[in-house]
């Protein structure tokens, strides 16, 4: 093979090492709350099945967690809450969810 592709390839597998890289730095933080999102999700859906709410709206974990839809949010033992917007696109729920941790005084 000729120096040109051997060079060519080395950059390409370069680049994509470095994206591969600065995308796992860019969700790094989301990564962290896939399970705690999945969590919330379907406890949302079991909340909006139960009461029969029209969309969108918004909730919090805390009336979540208060109605028993939900147990205490945890993550790396800080205590989190989260806020939740759903709202109804074509046939698709949207879910975005905001949370906040804190460290509990000890």
């Amino acid at each position: 093979m000729s120096n040109k592709i051997i060079v060519l390839w080395g950059f390409i597998i370069v680049f994509l090492v470095c994206a591969v890289y600065f995308i796992g730095l860019k969700y790094e933080g989301e990564i962290k709350y896939i399970n705690l999102k999945k969590e919330i999700k379907e406890s949302v859906k079991e909340y909006i099945d139960d009461k029969d709410i029209t969309l969108p709206f918004s909730i919090t974990s805390e009336t979540l967690e208060s109605e028993g839809y939900i147990g205490a949010l945890e993550l790396d033992e800080k205590i989190c809450a989260a806020d939740i917007s759903v709202s109804k696109k074509f046939l698709f729920y949207s879910y975005d969810i905001k949370f906040t941790c804190i460290n509990p005084e000890v």
